[in-house]
């Protein structure tokens, strides 16, 4: 929450935790690149029924393995373990974040990678993990994240390999090249623990550390802000691909409209990465119920910010809301709907998802009309209603104009609901309609 982790205050760090149940976030993730947070937090996880994903603070590198900085690591973790143990919103304990990872990152780690395999093995296996086994034998942990988890526990036998293997455990995902408001652009996999994309800092919140002469995207400032590198390229360039962007300077060298120009910069920054999330969460809940998929989790990178710069966050230093976080509202809301078009064979998906804890009765209605024109002619409609847990409909023509549909049908805990529907060929002379695929999951 702040560079200085003793500066927020018990109400600041409920009110944190309060606006991501507000988003209804369900978990959060404490990396192991931060800090351990006081019992103020974990409290107010308790309260708010929040779980807690809590890493040790181990992140993306190489740690030394020997004696006494092992027990160190040793007495670190088991006072930690102590400490939070009684907090029952701590459901998953991780050793780091990316170390196992990292291997893939550095010439000295490719070049020796069974030294540091056993390296790690040494620190999280059989030092972190079995100082928390000693606090507590049934605590579920994770030894690196992302990770391909283990093959066996007892023998303790790790999966090695692509730590973001789709296949098996969890995944980091991040893609600053390709399409981020393409659902395909984003991975299958079986829990996604950590991706994201930047935006800039509300105006508000950057003006208290900036100067008129700051406000454009190409400053001094805000290349200094900007800790990921090439990280201003990469968002001018995902947005040009959607947006039609401000000038990063006035020509007239006007304060007011300087001003202006990076207000749009801003604005536009935070709604791209809002539709990104909204994209990629929405896509992996519609994946639980896919057999080649079954993902079961998003956490995206980050929440807050503890300084005022471009940066994945939906929260602003100081607690201001991005953009984000309004929309997270949506995409992580009990019941959501997605879709998928298909351009290929103009196909369309829609997809409800509900973690509501109770059987659901939906309706819903859609059409389909022309881009041109107007609607000529009756538009013919499908009902049907029904207490079983698939209901199928029969072929149907409609007008060429538009396609109305609807039905009703119920969404249960362990089923997938789908229906599929096309329209019946044509009369000679006429032309054919998109075909849909609707499909209804409860997930």
């Amino acid at each position: 929450m702040d560079i200085i982790h003793s500066k927020p205050t018990e109400n600041e760090i409920r009110q944190m935790t309060a606006d991501a149940r507000e988003a209804n976030m369900n978990m959060l993730r404490v990396w192991g690149g931060g800090n351990y947070f006081s019992h103020a937090f974990y409290d107010a996880c308790d309260e708010l029924g929040v779980l807690v994903w809590q890493k040790a603070m181990f992140a993306c590198g190489m740690y030394p393995r020997h004696e006494p900085f092992l027990k160190e690591i040793e007495q670190e973790v088991s006072f930690q373990a102590f400490r939070l143990g009684s907090h029952p919103s701590i459901v998953i304990l991780g050793s780091n974040n990316e170390n196992e990872n990292s291997m893939d990152w550095f010439k000295v780690t490719w070049d020796n990678r069974i030294r540091y395999a056993v390296d790690l093995y040494k620190i999280f296996v059989d030092t972190v993990g079995a100082a928390l086994n000693k606090v507590d034998p049934h605590v579920l942990y994770i030894d690196t994240s992302p990770s391909n988890g283990v093959i066996s526990e007892d023998p303790y036998v790790k999966r090695y390999g692509n730590t973001n293997c789709i296949e098996y455990g969890d995944v980091h995902f991040y893609d600053y090249v390709n399409d981020g408001l393409s659902y395909s652009t984003f991975p299958k996999a079986k829990f996604v623990s950590e991706f994201g994309f930047q935006s800039f800092p509300s105006f508000e919140a950057y003006r208290a550390v900036s100067s008129p002469e700051d406000w454009s995207y190409d400053s001094e400032l805000s290349e200094f802000r900007q800790r990921h590198p090439n990280g201003n390229k990469e968002l001018l360039s995902q947005l040009e691909r959607h947006f039609t962007l401000p000038l990063a300077r006035d020509p007239d060298e006007n304060p007011k409209r300087q001003e202006l120009l990076f207000k749009h910069w801003i604005y536009l920054t935070q709604l791209h990465q809002a539709l990104c999330y909204d994209t990629a969460v929405r896509y992996w809940r519609s994946l639980k119920s896919d057999p080649k998929a079954l993902t079961r989790g998003a956490l995206y990178w980050q929440l807050n910010d503890i300084w005022q710069g471009p940066s994945w966050s939906g929260i602003n230093y100081g607690g201001q809301w991005k953009l984000l976080h309004y929309v997270a509202r949506q995409f992580f809301a009990p019941f959501a709907i997605s879709t998928r078009l298909h351009k290929a064979n103009q196909t369309l998906e829609i997809h409800v998802t509900s973690d509501v804890n109770s059987e659901l009765q939906v309706s819903m209605e859609g059409k389909v009309i022309p881009l041109e024109g107007e609607p000529t002619g009756p538009v013919e409609t499908i009902k049907e209603t029904t207490n079983l847990r698939l209901m199928r409909l029969a072929p149907w023509y409609l007008s060429l104009s538009t396609i109305f549909f609807q039905w009703v049908a119920p969404i249960r805990s362990t089923t997938a609901s789908s229906i599929s529907w096309r329209p019946l060929p044509p009369p000679p002379g006429r032309r054919r309609h998109r075909r849909l695929k609707i499909v209804i999951r409860r997930c």
